[in-house]
């Protein structure tokens, strides 16, 4: 019996030479040994004295403001939060169902009751604004509307300083939206910057308390792939996806574009993340060597600040003229700061 069958499974494969190879790739595709684990991908956040990174196991280190490594510990019962500094501390920001809930988080790791904001949230944004102003996290909901939750880096009085608003409360013709495929929040000094597509269209509002009336539409060329958002007091980098190429641009707040510039030797499939410094916005991605860093200036320059070896992109955040730069190196995060104004 047990011989018809081997004799059988020889005829078989001998008869369907291209069906066993791809079953034997597919199957070392499969199997776990086969394939290394991907890198938990790092979010960098600004805290009241230094700054924070937490990875995709929830494992947060606290950073000082000079890059050391200063407390660890691992958030508990939360999935998939961004972590973000406020109450003179930290605290933790994440999709909780239908809503977006914020809580604080002690030194061991437990997460406080939160506070909600939402109704039935769609999509969260890319993204986060993060300095030494506020923090804001974005989400979309079933209208189209874009809204953000946002809160002062540093607060003693906590939740109770946390306020959400949409980029459309003062317009009127919200409820007639289209709804967003795409959107991404970031830092604009004292504002919170918002950044979404909108049907044909692609929009950007920089906000306070309340937003312009009228967002700004965003020229960009037709075609483009909306992969990264950064901005600085009076204007914003756009990073776009061009096909094979992926390029930066840089527009102001009225969303008229300055300037386009392919990102020198980038991957064509890399992460893109930005933060915007005192006076430039420096963009992180992958080349087929190592990582770099380099900063956008109004003036059309790209001026490489950093480059090293990484597993995976920076994630990178700038507060009081120090670029904190996280990244996992062999599996370990490590953690350094640039200098740049």
């Amino acid at each position: 019996m047990l011989r018809s069958l081997l004799d059988l499974i020889w005829i078989v494969i001998r008869r369907h030479k291209l069906l066993t190879v791809c079953v034997i790739a597919g199957v070392w595709w499969w199997w776990p040994a086969a394939k290394p684990a991907a890198p938990a991908r790092l979010q960098a956040a600004v805290l009241a004295d230094g700054f924070a990174a937490i990875d995709r196991s929830n494992h947060v280190v606290e950073i000082d403001p000079d890059g050391a490594r200063r407390h660890e510990f691992t958030v508990r019962g939360v999935a998939n939060p961004w972590i973000v500094g406020f109450a003179s501390r930290l605290g933790v920001v994440w999709r909780d169902g239908k809503q977006v809930a914020a809580a604080n988080v002690d030194r061991d790791g437990n997460v406080g009751k939160p506070a909600r904001f939402g109704k039935s949230v769609q999509m969260m944004c890319s993204g986060m604004a993060s300095n030494a102003h506020r923090f804001a996290v974005g989400w979309t909901e079933p209208d189209g509307a874009v809204w953000f939750v946002f809160g002062p880096t540093s607060s003693s009085r906590g939740l109770g300083d946390l306020e959400a608003h949409s980029v459309y409360e003062d317009a009127a013709f919200a409820g007639e939206l289209a709804r967003p495929t795409f959107c991404a929040v970031a830092s604009a000094e004292r504002r919170v910057a918002l950044l979404w597509n909108d049907g044909s269209k692609t929009q950007m509002a920089l906000c306070d308390k309340k937003c312009p009336s009228i967002p700004a539409r965003v020229g960009l060329a037709k075609g483009r792939e909306l992969v990264g958002f950064g901005c600085v007091r009076d204007g914003c980098v756009i990073a776009t996806r061009n096909g094979g190429a992926t390029e930066a641009t840089w527009v102001g707040v009225n969303g008229k574009p300055q300037w386009t510039k392919p990102l020198r030797d980038a991957s064509p499939d890399t992460r893109v993340d930005l933060a915007g410094t005192g006076t430039q916005v420096a963009i992180a991605y992958a080349t087929a060597a190592e990582p770099v860093i380099v900063a956008a200036s109004r003036s059309g320059e790209l001026t490489p600040i950093w480059q090293d070896a990484a597993d995976d992109v920076p994630s990178i955040q700038w507060a009081d003229g120090r670029l904190v730069i996280v990244r996992h190196v062999a599996g370990e995060l490590v953690s350094s700061v640039a200098r740049v104004p």
